[in-house]
């Protein structure tokens, strides 16, 4: 397919792209080991993204979500009660 512009008119408006995995485990790392409350927007919705927050919970943070939005309250990791499974 072959496609030619010859005036494009002038674009308008905001895109929000899909939460990005990578940023998303270690926002929620690091806000749940630090002191205070912190919120991640456009958090990754994956499987693997909501394991992490399932792992930071059982190490004693608050966690609160929202659709694609996570809050976090952070401290000092405490002793999970089992074996953490991240699968």
């Amino acid at each position: 397919m072959q496609a030619t512009v010859r005036h494009a008119a002038r674009l308008r408006g905001s895109i929000t792209p899909p939460g990005d995995k990578s940023i998303s485990h270690r926002a929620a790392i690091f806000n749940a080991i630090a002191d205070g409350e912190a919120r991640i927007e456009n958090y990754g919705p994956g499987a693997d993204c909501l394991s992490t927050l399932r792992i930071m919970r059982a190490l004693g943070a608050g966690i609160e979500t929202d659709g694609t939005s996570v809050v976090v309250r952070g401290g000092l990791p405490t002793e999970p009660g089992d074996v953490l499974d991240a699968g």
